[in-house]
């Protein structure tokens, strides 16, 4: 079935309004003029909020743009060395504890990436504390600032040197911290009890404005093909409302941010290819990714870095990005990229 470019419904009644508006305005003097110069106003910001909600393009998936918020990777970076500092002032230890400066167990002194992620920073803190391993860890977690929620739990018994941990994780912030977590571990010896707290704080990689669509692009060609590379939908957008909502959508995703990604759902092998051109012929930018992801995913769902999106600018690749672009397109284009 051949694809058509759609018509963006929700904006040419508007639009017809708007113009009625406008020149009925100029026909009826200067104080009504500005009556309707001001309505005129008020549904042009109409038309900006339908368009922006009806396309979908604010930031999506477990990414983030950056740049236009005016974070970058390294204040982000900054910031989640300060974080990891401030998430240890977090514990509160039994009164009668005392730092450690050479914990009697070796290992347990050391900051060390316990979540297993990059572009983290880590902290860490060994306290010397009195009572049993079980209750000095209830302890802890009950005095802990509000706000966080259990992560995972382990532990092992007497016979090989009791010990019990807890990771706890808080929210992220957007745009600037991603995961934020401390670890509680309290082990003992037989004859003294530790406590070592580890924080852990992944700052968000941003894309910066170099990494971007221009809007110079006139015309967009999008083509979906099938596991086997045969063309099963092909469309040319050159409408330039239309033009500029895709750059904006694919200007609005963000970085796929470090981490394990597991239990991705399986693709059928279909691929959604995009090119950009700034005229006729002249290809400034491609955007390739898979065409399987379900559109009934929620925005923040992380399974959208399981089929991330490859953007190329004058040839050159940069990082994955990720994000529901299928929704939108489909909204856009008025047909089913996926069906």
């Amino acid at each position: 079935m051949e694809l058509r470019e759609a018509s963006p419904e929700p904006l040419r009644p508007l639009r017809l309004v708007l113009a009625g508006l406008f020149e009925d305005a100029w026909q009826h003097g200067r104080k009504r003029r500005s009556r309707y110069l001001v309505l005129l106003l008020v549904l042009a910001a109409v038309v900006v909020a339908v368009a922006i909600n009806s396309s979908g393009t604010g930031p999506v998936g477990s990414g983030y743009g950056g740049a236009a918020d005016g974070h970058t990777t390294a204040s982000n970076r900054a910031a989640a060395t300060a974080d990891a500092r401030t998430l240890l002032t977090m514990v509160r230890v039994p009164s009668g504890s005392r730092l450690a400066t050479a914990p009697h167990v070796p290992g347990f002194d050391q900051s060390q990436d316990f979540i297993g992620v990059s572009a983290s920073a880590t902290a860490y803190r060994t306290w010397i504390v009195h009572g049993r391993v079980a209750r000095v860890l209830r302890f802890v977690v009950a005095n802990l600032h509000p706000g966080s929620s259990f992560e995972s739990s382990g532990g092992s018994g007497p016979n090989a040197g009791e010990e019990t941990m807890q990771i706890r994780s808080w929210p992220p912030v957007a745009g600037v911290l991603d995961g934020r977590w401390l670890q509680l571990q309290v082990y003992s010896d037989g004859t003294r009890t530790y406590l070592t707290a580890r924080s852990q704080s992944q700052w968000v990689i941003t894309r910066q404005a170099s990494e971007r669509i221009p809007y110079s692009v006139t015309k967009i060609t999008i083509r979906v093909t099938n596991e086997y590379g045969r063309t099963t939908h092909h469309l040319v957008l050159t409408k330039r409302l239309i033009v500029h909502e895709v750059v904006a959508l694919y200007n609005s995703l963000g970085v796929i941010q470090p981490a394990t990604t597991t239990g991705c759902p399986g693709g059928s092998g279909g691929v959604l290819r995009l090119k950009f051109y700034d005229s006729p012929t002249n290809v400034i930018a491609t955007a390739n990714s898979a065409a399987d992801a379900d559109r009934r995913w929620p925005a923040s769902a992380a399974d959208w870095a399981c089929f991330p999106i490859q953007v190329k600018l004058a040839q050159h690749s940069f990082p994955s990005l990720s994000g529901n672009v299928i929704t939108p397109l489909a909204k856009l284009v008025d047909s089913k990229l996926n069906p």
